[in-house]
């Protein structure tokens, strides 16, 4: 749980199209406002499960939930961009050797899915050149699968 807020930020950047709002004219105030990226609300949950197979083997498999209220991905709050709240889940199923020398396991991420914003921001020029409002984003990896491989020696 999170409560931030700036308590006098006068010298904030504004997004495109934005009137300033800061007395100088020029920038805009923050005063009052979140941050980038904070969330009022975020954490995770995770679940491990081990068994032996016989003397020799042993079975574990993990499941964890990261979640977060919405935020803003970009440094100037442009609200066109809020990310909205969101939950991934991540999963990992493993067989090893009981000693845990080794072991071969099926990595899962982002198991729904979810696409989120990693960062965005204003497109340099579009508003001030080409009078047109613009935004890049950079997006969190997507779903994927791998297989992981462990040996300690």
């Amino acid at each position: 749980l999170l409560d931030f807020e700036f308590q006098e930020f006068l010298t904030g950047q504004c997004y495109q199209g934005q009137a300033p709002t800061a007395p100088d004219g020029r920038n805009c105030d923050y005063s009052g406002k979140s941050n980038q990226y904070v969330a009022d609300f975020a954490g995770n949950i995770s679940l491990l499960y081990r068994s032996p197979l016989g003397d020799s083997l042993q079975l574990s498999g993990n499941i964890d939930a990261l979640f977060t209220d919405d935020y803003n991905p970009s440094q100037n709050l442009d609200p066109s961009v809020a990310q909205d709240g969101y939950v991934k889940f991540n999963a990992r199923i493993a067989l090893s050797a009981i000693d845990e020398s080794w072991s071969v396991a099926l990595v899962m991420k982002n198991l729904t899915d979810e696409a989120t914003i990693g960062y965005a921001n204003d497109t340099p020029t579009s508003n001030s050149t080409f009078d047109s409002i613009g935004h890049y984003a950079f997006l969190e990896r997507s779903r994927s699968v791998g297989l992981q491989a462990n040996y300690r020696f």
